[in-house]
């Protein structure tokens, strides 16, 4: 039984488009591919990625986890990369650049998947020349972890709702306990808002709630055992983390608005 039960794409029909698409999708690929390597390696490391890395070079996992002031994942990857291969601009920016370009290759499978065409296509090409998206990908910070993390709960849950295969459920679960670790702004807002959506379409008939539920349990999972205990500690090691004061947001609003502005264009 499918988890459509309106307005189904049949399975069989969802299996991607021909050639000249399947092209489209290659190239935008390798085009966005080509802009993250070459801004990782042009784009000169600022303040922020040398704290971030500051910490990298210990042997000690609490050292690297506890100097960012950030969840676990991104450190830990960042500085096993670094253990392995060194220092050097494109290798200590290696997690977001792989991170970026894993976003890239889901989105086109899961939109060839959807058979869009040339909007498929056209939408992709936006994403990879993105210049935020380009400069996250090439850029030392937890960013472009969390985005590759997104795209793989969505692809995993997309397949699950399709086929109602198991594997791509553990898929979802994996990938939404990771979020948490990865970051915890953006993927709570996104988790958050995901089980809302599917607990919604299920509601008004959209999907089986055979198939919506367990995706709606596995986000709703990954906020309360997850997320919330990463943000409460990382709240007690960093007072001040949340300041809800309107002071605060006026004070720092010149100096982000300064760097927004001066990292728009990347290359």
């Amino acid at each position: 039984m499918s988890g459509v039960v309106k307005g189904a794409v049949p399975p069989a029909a969802r299996r991607g488009g021909g050639g000249l698409e399947t092209a489209g999708y290659a190239g935008t690929v390798l085009l966005g591919a080509a802009l993250i390597v070459v801004t990782a390696i042009h784009q000169p490391l600022n303040q922020n990625e040398l704290q971030q890395m500051a910490p990298y070079d210990s042997s000690s996992l609490s050292t690297i986890t506890g100097g960012t002031r950030q969840p676990p994942l991104d450190p830990l990857l960042g500085a096993l990369v670094q253990h392995l291969l060194g220092e050097g601009q494109l290798r200590q920016r290696l997690v977001p650049v792989c991170a970026g370009i894993g976003t890239l290759v889901l989105m086109s499978v899961l939109l060839r998947r959807m058979r869009l065409g040339v909007a498929g296509v056209v939408a992709l090409a936006a994403l990879a020349t993105a210049p935020l998206m380009v400069r996250f990908s090439a850029y030392s910070r937890p960013y472009a972890l969390p985005l590759v993390l997104m795209m793989l709960f969505v692809y995993a849950a997309e397949r699950w709702l399709d086929s109602g295969r198991r594997r791509w459920l553990v898929a979802a679960g994996l990938a939404g306990a990771a979020l948490p670790l990865a970051r915890v702004p953006e993927p709570t807002i996104f988790l958050f808002a995901t089980a809302v959506t599917l607990a919604w379409l299920a509601y008004r008939g959209r999907f089986a709630w055979s198939r919506a539920g367990p995706i709606v349990a596995v986000s709703v999972a990954a906020l309360g055992l997850v997320g919330y205990p990463m943000f409460r500690a990382l709240a007690s090691a960093a007072p001040g983390l949340w300041d809800p004061s309107p002071s605060g947001f006026v004070n720092g609003f010149g100096e982000g608005a300064r760097e927004f502005f001066g990292s728009a264009v990347p290359l």
